[in-house]
Order: structure tokens, then sequence, then C-alpha cells
């Protein structure tokens, strides 16, 4: 992983009021990217981040697992296949109800370049 300067309790202020019918109408400003099947990406008002958020996981151990798997696949994109890829990490947060609820996150790309 690559360090990024993520401020932890902005995206847990976040998490914790956010509205998913409703992600841009919360206190803390931020923009939709885009939807995927089952994830939404955001960027937050003044950062040069994308947070991609998963869905909810059934328990810790299946967030530790998928983690292991982000991390490999990232590696061998790099590695094995040459991509350079943007800087990125991973950081979970306290959701609703107990939950940890993970984010992916990206420098975020020009819109031209995608």
């Amino acid at each position: 992983m690559t360090p990024l300067s993520i401020d932890l309790p902005l995206l847990q202020s976040f998490e914790s009021r956010l509205d998913p019918y409703h992600p841009e109408a919360g206190e803390i400003p931020v923009r939709v990217l885009g939807y995927g099947e089952i994830s939404t990406v955001f960027a937050v008002a003044g950062q040069n981040l994308a947070y991609k958020r998963l869905p909810i996981f059934h328990s810790p151990a299946e967030i530790d697992d998928y983690e292991l798997i982000y991390d490999r696949y990232n590696q061998l994109l790099q590695d094995e296949v040459g991509i350079v890829l943007p800087a990125y990490s991973r950081v979970r947060v306290s959701g609703r109800y107990g939950v940890d609820v993970l984010y992916l996150v990206q420098e975020q790309l020009p819109a031209s370049s995608i």
C-alpha cells in the first residue's frame, strides 16, 4: 500500500451520519463519483482522494480476508503486470450498529484519464 493522508476522524464522522439514499445531503460535503454494482465512490470536498465504500461484511474476519486479497491483487498488478497504480490504501471505520465498514482509498485521477 502507498501511504496516503487519510483524515480518519472525518471519514468516521461521514460514515456515522451517512444517509445511503442521499449521501450528498449530509453535513460533510461529498460528491458521488460513481456507483458500482456493490459499492459507491465518493470524493470529499477539499481532498484529492476517492473513497470506495464497500458493502457491509458479516464479520471482521471477512474484512481481514478481503484485505489480504485486495493487497495481493494490487501487488500482482504492479509487480507482475507492470501497471503503475495511483497511491492507494484501505481503512476501516465503525458503521452503524457496531459493524465495521471498509473503504478503499486512492488518489483521485483526472476525469480525462478515465
